[in-house]
């Protein structure tokens, strides 16, 4: 199954025909081989991500396939290891996608939820779903890991939970790394506070801009990524 994964990600057959959002996880395939495709990897160390039909039942693959042969593998095997360890973590937190495995060294297996993005709930008048992300969001933080990418594509309402998907970039607060936690807390929650407005009519509080306020460092990276950084690569690295 891992050869045929390969050959079908190579020649095109999983891959979206572009690199936009879909609204909602689309709905599994009906039968084994069949793969309904959700990103294309268009991007510098971007997976490609399709729903796999996995022993009978539907899963998320997402595949670094694409960088096989290239320097870039040993980056992309690093990003899948490191996800699937705080996946691993997570296991029995009913908020992330369970790890089903690894089809080889490139491409990482996951739990399918069925849902809708946040990114396209945003009707005013809805409190409560916005109490359920923050309590998601500190629930998480409570167990020492920050997810460090909230985003309304990351977010999947599902029908009877909120879970969080991405967690390539997600920290776990270990040793001298545990000081770093406060700060990505805060930036996690700064994020989820974008969308209170348009979920609940509400501007943030005061007091929750105070305590959620993005550190003023990882504002600087961020910037210093997103303006300088990965436009090089994207240009320069092949």
């Amino acid at each position: 199954m891992n050869r045929l994964l390969i050959i079908l990600a190579r020649h095109g057959t999983v891959m979206a025909s572009s690199d936009s959002t879909p609204r909602q996880t689309p709905e599994h395939p009906n039968h084994p081989g069949k793969t309904v495709p959700i990103q294309h990897g268009k991007g510098f160390l971007k997976a490609d991500v399709f729903v796999y039909m996995h022993d009978g039942q539907p899963v998320i693959c997402k595949d670094y396939s694409r960088y096989r042969g290239s320097w870039r593998a040993l980056l992309a095997r690093l990003l899948i290891r490191r996800e699937a360890r705080i996946l691993e973590f997570l296991k029995d937190w009913p908020h992330s996608p369970k790890v089903v495995g690894c089809m080889g060294t490139l491409a990482l297996m996951m739990e399918y939820v069925p849902g809708e993005l946040l990114s396209e709930h945003m009707a005013a008048g809805d409190p409560f779903c916005f109490a359920q992300l923050m309590g998601v969001m500190k629930s998480l933080h409570g167990m020492s890991v920050t997810h460090n990418d909230v985003r309304g594509n990351n977010i999947i309402l599902s029908k009877d939970r909120v879970v969080l998907i991405d967690f390539a970039g997600a920290v776990r607060g270990r040793g001298i790394g545990r000081l770093l936690l406060s700060p990505m807390r805060r930036s996690d929650m700064s994020h989820l506070l974008k969308y209170k407005v348009r979920m609940t009519g509400e501007k943030p509080t005061a007091e929750e801009q105070r305590l959620y306020q993005k550190p003023r460092w990882i504002q600087v990276l961020q910037r210093l990524w997103k303006q300088r950084l990965l436009p090089f690569f994207k240009q320069h690295v092949g």
